[in-house]
C-alpha cells in the first residue's frame, strides 16, 4: 500500500508518529539538534535540582522543624509558662493574704503593705538570682556575651574592656 492509495503525500508511518504526539518532536529535532539535546539536559537538570529541594531539603528542614520547634521550643515554652504561671499565682495568694490581714491594722496598714512588698520583691529577686545561676551554670551565656562584646567592640572601633 503507497502512500498515493491512502489519499496523502506522506508514508503511513509519519501519520502515525504525528498523530502519536511524537511529530512535533521529531521535526523540532530534526529541525535543531544541538538545541534539543540541551533543552533535554537542561530540563533534566532542572527536574533534578527540583527533586532535590523537595525530596531532600525538603525533608531535612520538616526533621529541623520537628526536632527544634515541637521537640525542643514547644516543651520548654510549656515548662517555663506552668513554672511562671505558678510562681505568678503564689505571689498573687502571698499578695491576696498579705493585703487582707493588713487591713485590720488600721492607720499602719500602708506601711505594713510596703513592706510585705518589699518582702515579695525580695522572693522574686531571690528567685530570679537562682534561676539566673542556674542557667549560667548549664548554658553557655558567657559567649553569648563575649560575641555581643566583640561585636560592639568592632561596631565601636576600640576594644572595649
Amino acid at each position: 500500500m503507497s502512500s498515493e492509495e491512502e489519499g496523502g503525500v506522506l508514508p503511513g508511518w509519519v501519520i502515525t508518529l504525528t498523530t502519536a504526539g511524537l511529530g512535533g518532536t521529531v521535526v523540532s529535532f530534526a529541525q535543531n539538534p544541538e538545541t534539543f539535546v540541551y533543552a533535554i539536559f537542561v530540563d533534566g537538570a532542572l527536574a533534578g535540582w527540583s527533586w532535590l529541594l523537595d525530596n531532600v531539603f525538603g525533608r531535612l528542614y520538616w526533621l529541623a522543624e520537628l526536632l527544634l520547634v515541637d521537640g525542643i521550643a514547644v516543651p520548654l515554652s510549656r515548662g517555663a509558662n506552668t513554672a511562671g504561671s505558678a510562681l505568678y499565682g503564689a505571689l498573687i495568694s502571698l499578695q491576696t493574704w498579705a493585703e487582707g490581714g493588713m487591713m485590720s491594722l488600721g492607720i499602719a496598714a500602708p506601711f505594713a503593705l510596703v513592706i510585705s512588698w518589699l518582702i515579695i520583691a525580695t522572693i522574686v529577686a531571690v528567685i530570679s538570682q537562682l534561676l539566673w545561676g542556674l542557667i549560667e551554670t548549664y548554658l553557655p551565656v558567657d559567649s553569648v556575651s563575649g560575641a555581643l562584646r566583640s561585636l560592639w567592640s568592632a561596631i565601636a572601633g576600640g576594644d572595649e574592656a
